[in-house]
């Protein structure tokens, strides 16, 4: 193997490597709720563990695109917030009784919540080599994002649907689109919804 193929090789694999995951969604659903049907929900602000202080806003906006363009009615953010703060809600510790009466107010077959549980970008520096004795260091920046969200079922209160996902990419965007593509894939595949 000449020595180019030798010094390339290492960079072609960090980009590849960074670039396209391969993983697929962890799910869990509640099989006795998996025929409930679900076409308008609320999708609450995420709680966000990484320090990234817009991760869980990115989060919720994209899974709320991506809700809408699969045709599901979406209760626009600024009501819903309004309605949070007025029954002083801790989101991620929403009782049963709290999630009915949430539900009620929106009149939504269901809502999400969620956390943003990886937000970072993560830069190496490698050396290309074009030519030989001559090379120059290359910075190649992979981002990473993580993400679990709970479908909690209006009328009951219950856990319809669980699910995590992790995903690499050229930037957040991307990231957290693929990220909220696939979960919803798997909602709508265990649980019916629609």
């Amino acid at each position: 193997m000449s020595s180019y193929v030798k010094k390339i090789f290492p960079l072609l694999f960090i980009l590849l490597s960074g670039c396209i995951t391969m993983q697929r969604p962890i799910y869990y659903t509640q099989n006795t709720l998996i025929q409930k049907e679900i076409a308008r929900i609320a999708i609450l602000p995420f709680d966000n563990y990484t320090g990234m202080e817009t991760s869980g806003t990115l989060a919720s906006n994209i899974l709320t695109v991506e809700f809408m363009e699969r045709g599901y009615k979406v209760v626009e953010r600024e009501t819903l917030n309004k309605l949070i703060a007025e029954m002083k809600l801790e989101i991620s510790g929403l009782t049963t009784d709290q999630s009915k009466e949430l539900a009620s107010f929106l009149k939504v077959d269901g809502f999400i919540i969620g956390a943003v549980t990886d937000y970072r970008a993560i830069s190496t520096t490698t050396s290309l080599s074009p030519l030989p004795l001559i090379s120059f260091p290359v910075t190649i920046k992979v981002f990473h994002g993580g993400l679990s969200a709970r479908l909690i079922d209006g009328k009951t209160g219950e856990i319809i649907w669980v699910g995590s996902h992790f995903e690499s990419g050229k930037n957040f965007s991307t990231v957290f689109k693929n990220i909220c593509r696939k979960l919803v894939d798997t909602m709508e595949t265990k649980s019916n919804l629609k």
